[in-house]
């Protein structure tokens, strides 16, 4: 029987590199099996009860009941409440964490003790992706009532829409079985890429784009989409840029492959065609989940933008014309405190923040986000912020004000905000940092060197540029 230990214990790399060994077992039992059984569990993340998982991990793990407690009362914070309702103890929070994917996997190790034993070993699972092989028909369909059961009494159920019953050729056409080997071979070759010469680059680099696009203008069913992710990946360590994988038309047909999209799409950087469509898309009725909402918000702070962009003006005049209603989404809200916190000057943020001081407070989150822009907005608004979340007992506020008063009382940097204060993918938290730095009791001269240094590394982002020399000039620093 499967137990905690059978999780890896480097998990992040782990999900990356055994996707090859994944599609390599599934090839090889989808050909000496007469049956290959294709499904998943339906709406995995969201169906979870955390109870459930809770009992799981106490009977199969020798982990401390304290901690066991801790951990769920960290899921719950995370889990989304919908208008503020209470926490509903179901659905675990789908956030960019190895933790959360871990416990997702978790979860189903009954069913991998059951799938070992229906198929004689031959079966494979990626997360909730669940394929395995027999040799009759009968064996098929009675593996499939069990599943059903099984997974009944976790409280999750298959998801019939996706289940299939298929034949050795339907196995091979639906698996991209050959097109998944060839990726395997150029795979590895982007792996090393960087070791080619400038030769051999471009020759891998040809031939790549050459077997994507049999894929890409292939027949698209099956696993089409997890082959094109593959090839997404190589683009992004062989440095090139296919456009119409990232299009807007690309970004609504296939929800599957956005988190690679969404990779790539940051990688590459701006370009006036790659703005007019996430903005196209991020706005349309195409974009109805949060993750993917915060996800292209998130890519548009990272990217440097020009000032005359017309689709970041359309954007910001968006934030800041939101409707000042009870029902606006606290996502939207969260989403656009970060954003004009980089693109909007010091007036509009407090502005917006004001406009729906009705609202966040309501929040942990929210007012969590609301809190860390503390020095980034008017000494009125601070006022408001600090009243308002000391006033609804915001616990996550209250703590980043806490540590904001902490580094403004200080005449030193404090050890832990150095790794903040120098790492170059952190720049909005360390502009909120600067900004509470730069009303410390640090020298003027220890001050000046800060921002300094921001400005040396943001130079080629004019708007982080214009926020730090905006939080120079409010606190009288002069800057070379």
């Amino acid at each position: 029987m499967k137990g905690m230990e059978d999780l890896p214990s480097d998990p992040y790399p782990h999900w990356s590199k055994i996707w090859g060994k994944y599609q390599t077992e599934i090839q090889m039992f989808s050909k000496r099996r007469n049956f290959t059984v294709v499904t998943d569990v339906a709406s995995y993340y969201d169906t979870i009860h955390l109870e459930v998982l809770r009992n799981k991990i106490i009977s199969k793990t020798g982990i401390s009941y304290s901690v066991v407690e801790f951990l769920f009362d960290m899921l719950n914070r995370f889990v989304w409440k919908p208008e503020y309702e209470r926490v509903i103890s179901q659905g675990l929070p789908q956030v960019n964490l190895p933790a959360i994917r871990l416990l997702a996997h978790f979860f189903l190790f009954d069913i991998d003790d059951y799938l070992n034993r229906a198929s004689s070993g031959d079966f494979a699972r990626w997360m909730d992706d669940i394929d395995f092989a027999v040799d009759s028909l009968g064996e098929a369909k009675n593996a499939l009532k069990n599943l059903e059961v099984l997974l009944n009494s976790s409280g999750v159920r298959l998801n019939v829409g996706k289940t299939r019953i298929l034949n050795d050729k339907e196995a091979a056409a639906h698996f991209f079985t050959s097109e998944n080997s060839t990726a395997n071979y150029w795979k590895n070759k982007a792996d090393q890429f960087e070791t080619y010469t400038q030769f051999y680059q471009d020759d891998i680099k040809q031939k790549i784009i050459e077997k994507f696009e049999l894929v890409w203008f292939g027949k698209r069913q099956g696993n089409w989409s997890k082959v094109v992710t593959r090839y997404i990946t190589m683009f992004m360590k062989i440095g090139y840029v296919r456009s119409d994988v990232i299009s807007f038309d690309a970004l609504t047909s296939y929800p599957s492959m956005r988190p690679y999209q969404f990779r790539y799409l940051k990688k590459v950087g701006y370009s006036k065609r790659r703005m007019r469509d996430v903005v196209s898309y991020l706005l349309s009725i195409h974009c109805i989940d949060d993750s993917s909402f915060s996800e292209i918000i998130d890519i548009i702070i990272d990217w440097n933008v020009p000032e005359n962009d017309k689709y970041l003006k359309f954007l910001t005049k968006h934030f800041l014309n939101l409707p000042y209603k009870a029902d606006s989404e606290v996502h939207r809200l969260s989403c656009g405190v970060r954003f004009l916190a980089k693109y909007v000057d010091m007036d509009d943020l407090s502005n917006y923040i004001d406009a729906f001081s009705t609202l966040w407070p309501e929040s942990e989150w929210l007012s969590r986000q609301v809190a860390a822009s503390y020095y980034l907005t008017d000494q009125q608004t601070r006022r408001k912020i600090r009243y308002q979340i000391s006033n609804s007992g915001r616990k996550e506020g209250m703590r980043v004000l806490h540590t904001l008063d902490r580094v403004v009382e200080s005449a030193a940097i404090y050890n832990p905000d150095k790794s903040i204060l120098l790492n170059k993918n952190r720049r909005m938290s360390r502009l909120s940092l600067l900004s509470a730095y730069m009303e410390s009791r640090l020298t003027t001269r220890d001050k000046a060197k800060l921002l300094q240094s921001a400005l040396e590394e943001f130079r080629g982002d004019r708007f982080l540029c214009l926020r730090v020399s905006e939080i120079a000039t409010r606190n009288s620093i002069a800057l070379s």
